[in-house]
């Protein structure tokens, strides 16, 4: 027979403290007087460039390895330990926890559970920059009792260990398809270029509602795509959406079929993921479909991918980091015959293959966790 424990919100057993933001004119090169700087891409591991900021400057949030983190902003909802360093105002440090309630360990993976994240995705907004504090009083966590949590802590540990060793097997397989990607690729300079705009189609998205999430064009049933969508898409194909728009919101907006190659280009420039379904998105990502006859899908894709560098550097700024459609329309793709583009495809697919069942792996083991999480809780 199960037993359901009582539950508590998160901001009444601990309390969030948020990071500062000193400004890239503060970051330092390491020193003895310099200490990390911890971004959000720290920690999800997509940068691998560790700022430092001297250990002086004021209103700096300091964290140590033991202390827990959770992201509100950029990418929401990552949790990590054994970081030291100054945090910033994406970041969340979890403190003043009712030690004789919930345990630090133990509150460290409620944070990871499928229920928790999903509520902050639930109150995520944003279109180009995601942000999720508003999801912070509407989490709730179990609190069992302290010998229980002991016990589901030790259980989930196992599970932590393979996940981070699943985690590990899909960074190795994203460096290789890297390796291959500049040695197939980009290292060719003997191919012929086309100017994007004559080898694709390229269309802005349109509509950016305000606000963001305004209930007069959303909860219909077109897939609405965000600059999320595209950075957390599995194996580079978006399968999945947290918004929909209605058909008030359609009729301000423009669909794009499935195997749209889509790319932002607006804050998170270059940033690029293929449609797995038909979908509309806002006018800070474009859609580029190929013409088949002069390029392969995923060889534009795989092209596009080594072209981040070139629109980055390109990108003008005013409140945020923006390219526009001039600048695409010079962006130059380097072609070999089709042919050879299939060749580099199946090199290439074969690494994309493997990551995405790893990726699968990565879901599978997060049902696992939640799993094992309800069921610890049930049977003590």
């Amino acid at each position: 027979m199960g037993f359901t424990w009582p539950t508590k919100k998160l901001d009444e057993v601990c309390e969030l403290v948020r990071g500062s933001e000193p400004g890239s004119t503060a970051y330092i090169k390491r020193s003895e007087d310099a200490i990390p700087f911890l971004r959000v891409g720290d920690l999800s591991g997509k940068v691998d460039d560790l700022k430092f900021v001297s250990k002086d400057l004021e209103n700096l949030t300091m964290v140590d390895p033991d202390e827990v983190l959770i992201t509100f902003d950029g990418t929401p909802g990552i949790v990590a330990k054994g970081l030291k360093g100054a945090i910033s105002s994406g970041i969340r440090v979890v403190r003043d926890i009712e030690q004789n309630k919930i345990l630090k360990d133990f509150l460290f993976y409620c944070l990871q559970t499928t229920p928790v994240q999903d509520t902050i995705r639930r109150y995520t907004i944003g279109i180009t920059i995601l942000h999720a504090s508003r999801a912070i009083p509407h989490i709730k966590v179990p609190v069992p009792s302290r010998s229980t949590q002991q016990k589901i802590v030790e259980r989930l540990n196992a599970i932590k260990k393979a996940q981070e060793l699943n985690d590990k097997q899909i960074e190795l397989a994203e460096e290789l398809f890297q390796s291959l990607l500049n040695r197939e690729v980009k290292s060719k300079t003997e191919w012929r270029k086309e100017k994007l705009f004559e080898i694709a189609e390229v269309r802005r998205g349109k509509f950016t509602p305000r606000p963001r999430n305004d209930p007069k064009y959303f909860g219909g049933t077109i897939p609405w795509i965000q600059i999320g969508e595209i950075t957390g898409a599995k194996g580079g194909y978006i399968t999945t959406y947290s918004q929909t728009l209605n058909e008030k919101g359609l009729r301000v907006s423009r669909t794009f079929p499935k195997g749209t190659i889509v790319m932002g280009i607006a804050a998170s420039i270059g940033e690029i993921a293929i449609l797995g379904i038909e979908a509309a998105f806002p006018d800070s990502i474009v859609g580029i479909i190929p013409d088949e006859q002069k390029v392969k899908r995923p060889f534009l894709f795989y092209q596009l991918i080594l072209a981040k560098p070139y629109l980055n550097a390109r990108a003008t700024q005013v409140a945020q980091k923006n390219i526009n459609l001039q600048i695409l329309s010079r962006l130059k793709i380097p072609l070999p015959s089709l042919k050879t583009q299939g060749k580099i495809i199946e090199k290439l697919s074969a690494i994309q293959d493997y990551k995405r069942k790893l990726l699968e792996q990565k879901h599978k083991l997060q049902e696992l966790f939640d799993s094992a999480f309800k069921k610890s809780i049930r049977e003590n």
